[in-house]
């Protein structure tokens, strides 16, 4: 049985990854939507929200407006991400986080805490606006 606001939440977690596409769009770069890989359990069905292939960029959308369950799952993106470029020495991969829950004081401490976690050159966790600077320095 799917509720409402299960619904909701994945109709604006949808909304959040066409406003990361447009982002990409607006510099040039094409991408992929829910593109199948290997996650850390070594199932080949899981699937990325956006592939950038001109830059081999892996991007996972993480929106939300109030504290739930996406909270819980940001680690288990975040070693996804990891095992991504692991294997990829070439590979780029971030989380970007969108919705007003993120600005509270307990998203704050996620984003901050993914943010340590994923803080290198291939690996990354951005803010919206953030992104878009990263994509500011983009070649597209």
């Amino acid at each position: 049985m799917t509720s409402i606001q299960g619904q909701t939440a994945n109709l604006s977690g949808s909304q959040f990854e066409n406003e990361v596409g447009k982002r990409l769009q607006n510099v040039g770069l094409e991408y992929e939507t829910q593109v199948k890989f290997t996650n850390i359990y070594g199932s080949n069905m899981a699937k990325i929200d956006i592939y950038v292939p001109l830059i081999n960029l892996y991007i996972e959308c993480k929106n939300q407006n109030v504290g739930g369950s996406v909270d819980e799952k940001v680690p288990f993106v975040v070693e996804n991400l990891k095992n991504i470029v692991a294997k990829d020495d070439s590979a780029k991969a971030m989380i970007v986080f969108g919705g007003t829950h993120w600005n509270g004081t307990r998203g704050k401490k996620i984003v901050k805490w993914a943010k340590t976690q994923c803080n290198c050159e291939h690996l990354n966790a951005f803010y919206l606006d953030e992104f878009e600077n990263f994509l500011s320095h983009q070649n597209g």
